[in-house]
């Protein structure tokens, strides 16, 4: 995942973005863990980007329905119409006709990236399952985070 993220951060028409937010589900899997963060950290502070804050918002759990839900049950749809599927630019076609910038991954735009988490007892780490917010900002090393879903600063650790 964090590939694709930063794939999309790094993306052309996504080019005068300063400040991104996104809405992801909480998956600790994919969404909410450690090797994530690294790598969005990585980006925020990478010299050639131009992204200022990047903002994960986690849904709140069992409440998970987005409009993106329809958009997937058109693209459903517009893979039936097609009949066969063959390859990935089939794939590519179908999400296309419903209005979606295609942003191709290549073999080489996939890094591993690893967790940078500090194993020292000392520091204040969340429990990731309770954060519902996570901001890394350009120039610093911390994360930012919050607990709950009301408009109150943001804590760092």
């Amino acid at each position: 995942m964090a590939s694709v993220y930063i794939k999309c951060i790094r993306s052309e028409h996504l080019r005068d973005v300063k400040n991104f937010v996104l809405y992801t589900d909480n998956c600790s899997a994919q969404n909410k863990n450690w090797t994530l963060f690294s790598s969005l950290v990585t980006e925020v502070n990478n010299p050639a980007g131009h992204a200022q804050t990047i903002t994960l918002r986690y849904l709140e759990k069992g409440h998970t329905f987005m409009s993106a839900d329809s958009y997937h049950a058109s693209v459903e749809s517009a893979m039936r119409k097609m009949k066969n599927v063959y390859d990935f630019g089939d794939f590519n076609d179908a999400v296309a006709r419903n209005g979606a910038k295609v942003i191709n991954m290549a073999a080489s735009d996939f890094v591993t990236f690893y967790s940078c988490m500090s194993t020292a007892a000392f520091t204040r780490k969340p429990v990731l399952s309770d954060v519902h917010e996570i901001q890394f900002r350009r120039g610093h090393t911390r994360i930012f985070w919050k607990k709950k879903y009301e408009r109150r600063r943001l804590r760092r650790w």
